[in-house]
């Protein structure tokens, strides 16, 4: 009978991935920077399937050198690869915090810094919102070092190192396979929503270093 539910489970895992996979190859999301954070979806160009095509013909050629390879020179090579892209990304980006949640956490972040806790009163952010004292908390701890942008988007970009090793230490525990050490770190570069993600303060990137830790 376990077996049977195994098995079941398998086959319902394996669905609901592959449907999530092929919508997520075919269609393209993107949400506005406004106020209203609108959800516009659309088909990915064909274009871009000719560039995954390219890319897994890459890694199933270099199948033998990704067997022979020491991981850990992959791994610091896609690290170097990924600190130069994103430290230009940091020191290029507007230090800008657009007027959504963001900001707002930010903004009550720097009035409890200098002691004004207008942000708890009847109709104000925290007071409507107190899931979020938690990062506020969190994040004045980082405004006492600075409370510049650009340093926040840094730090970004430190966790995001942090949660890149993370995986390739994981899969290092988990998988005896020097190619699957070799692919999560390639493949982690590769996912750019990672890297752009560095410009996002709100949280999401430290509490995904966090939650790999543990």
């Amino acid at each position: 009978m376990k077996k049977i539910l195994g098995n079941i489970a398998l086959i319902l895992g394996t669905i609901l991935i592959s449907f999530t996979f092929i919508l997520t190859i075919i269609y393209n999301t993107l949400i506005s920077t406004d106020w209203y954070e609108r959800v516009y979806i659309s088909r990915i160009p064909s274009a871009l399937y000719c560039i995954y095509l390219i890319v897994l013909l890459i890694l199933i050629t270099n199948y033998p050198i990704l067997k022979k390879i020491n991981t850990k020179i992959v791994l610091s090579f896609s690290l170097i690869l990924f600190i130069l892209a994103g430290l230009y990304l940091v020191f290029n980006a507007d230090p800008y915090l657009r007027n959504a949640d963001q900001m707002w956490v930010w903004n009550a972040v720097k009035n409890i810094n200098n002691g004004n806790y207008v942000d708890f009163e009847k109709g104000q952010y925290l007071n409507a919102h107190p899931l979020q004292l938690g990062l506020v908390t969190f994040e004045r701890l980082i405004a006492t070092f600075s409370e510049n942008i650009t340093f926040l988007y840094f730090l970004n970009l430190l966790f995001n190192i942090g949660s890149i090793i993370l995986l390739w230490l994981i899969s290092k525990i988990v998988y005896e396979n020097t190619v699957v050490q070799n692919l999560t770190a390639i493949i982690s570069i590769l996912f750019t929503p990672l890297l752009f993600n560095t410009l996002f303060v709100y949280g999401n990137v430290f509490g995904m270093q966090i939650n790999k830790e543990h």
